[in-house]
């Protein structure tokens, strides 16, 4: 009868562990997945998926060796950042920057260097020169590190769009689904992603004046992943009710 009683207790845990593991995972994927499909109209904005590993197997029964092994549960083991390239739209702005390929603009707020793609930019007049900044201040930098400055045209006397847009520099990283968020939809460089490297050739990015880029939000897709979290998040809440009723059955047995 104990032996029964300490197996029971055993399968009633890891059931009841298993349940509450799906319930916690599946709801951070639901939370992802709102973020997402909040963002669905933000510049630039590149998703992220929920990715999940199984937790620690042991053996049903200690005695028997290699025997039968019983899974834990799932855990969300990271977030993975898409970087599927948004449609590119025509804004008519020619202070408007998307990049065409790989990379993101760098801007430099408050001492730190974070990297965008969202190219919505304006001019910032200070001590009698003229930069190209974000809609929070920040400036552009160029391919060297240095802030974009916006030259008049001697002829029109109107802002030289053309050599605002060649002096814009373009950042790749040797790992960028590494990159931390820092919000603003900007990351920040990290040990796994490596240090920023300058694009230099017109063939690995290109830099198109007057458009945005969307959101690369796939709202479909975004759908099909919130019901399917749902369901698993309702099934795993009727694994724990199932194992809360089991046990009611094994305590009035004993």
């Amino acid at each position: 009868r104990n032996l029964i009683t300490r197996r029971s207790d055993f399968f009633m845990n890891t059931i009841f562990n298993t349940g509450v593991s799906g319930m916690i995972a599946n709801q951070k994927k639901l939370d992802k997945t709102a973020h997402n499909i909040a963002n669905v109209n933000t510049v630039g904005y590149k998703p992220e998926k929920a990715v999940f590993d199984s937790l620690v197997y042991t053996n049903m029964d200690v005695n028997a060796g290699n025997g039968e092994m019983a899974g834990h549960g799932v855990r969300q083991s990271q977030n993975r950042i898409s970087f599927r390239q948004g449609t590119l739209t025509a804004t008519g702005n020619p202070l408007d920057f998307a990049i065409a390929g790989e990379g993101f603009f760098a801007v430099e707020k408050d001492g730190a260097v974070e990297y965008t793609r969202k190219g919505s930019f304006s001019m910032s007049l200070e001590n009698y020169r003229t930069y190209l900044v974000t809609e929070d201040g920040a400036r552009v930098l160029d391919r060297y590190g240095r802030y974009v400055t916006v030259d008049l045209n001697y002829e029109t006397g109107l802002p030289d769009y053309e050599q605002v847009k060649d002096s814009i520099g373009i950042f790749n990283f040797d790992n960028p689904y590494a990159l931390d968020r820092a919000g603003s939809g900007r990351w920040l460089a990290s040990a796994a992603s490596g240090a920023a490297a300058p694009v230099y050739f017109s063939d690995a990015a290109d830099i198109r004046s007057g458009y945005l880029e969307a959101s690369a939000v796939d709202i479909g897709e975004e759908m099909v992943g919130l019901i399917e979290a749902q369901r698993a998040f309702q099934l795993s809440a009727r694994i724990v009710q199932t194992a809360d009723e089991i046990e009611q059955i094994v305590n009035n047995l004993r």
